[in-house]
């Protein structure tokens, strides 16, 4: 019974017995010198004796220390191997435990959701009465009910109509106001552009005539017009859409139709584009104008004005550009 307590314990506490060891013959180690330094002095048989004994010794040191070396290691790695499996089985317990737990607040979840359902029947179970008196006073009300819904219906109708019909005059309004500048502008260039043929002789040059639309805003009433001058041909429109170089801080919407020319040579390559623009309070109006080379400098022409005597500033802005591009028509 003691021996197989013994037995147990050791193998509980590798650890101690190996460290216990491991120093017991340590100390025989140190020992084995002593009789070594006697075999040292003694003579003959004697001396012989004496370091036999130390050879004895030191083997039975080493193994000692061997053996509880071993001992340590071996009780550090069952250590470890008891550690990582208590761990595994730690997580797994965990593992089995959240799903116990999962398991029970769905099932609660369920039980929760049941009570309500049999508490909302109930609820509606006392609202039985009610509802046949809304059914019945629906199906008593009904004619009247459409009634109503026709009139609003229609009501509605005609105040979009209206909001629409009110839009559109709003639009032909500021078309109208728009239309005298951007058809001076037109006209200027199409004049000019006479003049010049007229006066150097150059017969290879047709001008179209821009034709504007009632609404300007009317998508489907785009239009442009042709200047071709030999193989160059500069387009002139009413369009719409974002305009670069930007007005400065100018208030307009790229939803507002403004007039554009496009300076393009023989090879379609574009060397040249002009904006008019009118803000939305129909006070002011702005000039874009980019060309590659910049002749002449945009700086000179990208301003804003009011609209007081826009003939002359229209004029003032479009004889030099038209100066540089026919100058470069010119060019062999």
């Amino acid at each position: 019974m003691l021996s197989h307590e013994a037995s147990d314990w050791i193998r509980a506490n590798l650890t101690i017995v190996g460290c216990v060891i491991i120093g017991l013959f340590t100390i025989c180690l140190s020992l084995s010198a002593i009789i070594k330094a006697k075999g040292d002095k003694a003579r003959g048989r004697k001396s012989t004796r004496y370091y036999i004994i130390y050879a004895f010794c030191l083997l039975i040191s080493w193994a000692g220390i061997f053996a509880g070396t071993y001992l340590t290691k071996h009780a550090g790695d069952v250590a470890t191997g008891n550690a990582e499996k208590r761990q595994v089985e730690t997580q797994h317990k965990l593992a089995q435990l959240e799903d116990r737990i999962q398991t029970v607040l769905t099932e609660l979840r369920a039980a929760k959701r049941e009570d309500s359902a049999k508490i909302n029947e109930e609820k509606i179970r006392v609202l039985g009465s009610d509802f046949a008196q809304w059914a019945q006073s629906l199906a008593q009300d009904g004619k009247k009910g459409k009634h109503i819904l026709a009139e609003l219906r229609a009501t509605l109708a005609q105040r979009q109509m209206d909001e629409e019909r009110k839009e559109v005059h709003a639009q032909l309004d500021r078309s109208d106001k728009c239309y005298k500048i951007f058809a001076f502008a037109a006209r200027f260039l199409e004049e000019s552009v006479r003049a010049y043929a007229a006066k150097s002789g150059n017969t290879n040059i047709t001008i179209d005539k821009l034709q504007f639309p009632e609404n300007f805003f009317d998508a489907r009433a785009r239009t442009n017009a042709y200047i071709h001058l030999g193989t160059n041909v500069w387009t002139f429109s009413l369009t719409t859409g974002d305009v670069t170089p930007s007005v400065f801080d100018m208030t307009y919407s790229a939803y507002h139709p403004y007039f554009k020319i496009v300076f393009m040579k023989g090879d379609r390559q574009e060397v040249g584009k002009f904006h008019i623009l009118v803000n939305g309070a129909m006070d002011r109006m702005g000039f874009a104008y980019q060309a590659s080379p910049p002749l002449p400098d945009p700086a000179t022409i990208n301003q804003k004005y009011d609209l007081t005597d826009y003939e002359a500033k229209i004029k003032d802005a479009l004889q030099p550009i038209l100066q540089a591009q026919l100058l470069q028509i010119e060019e062999p």
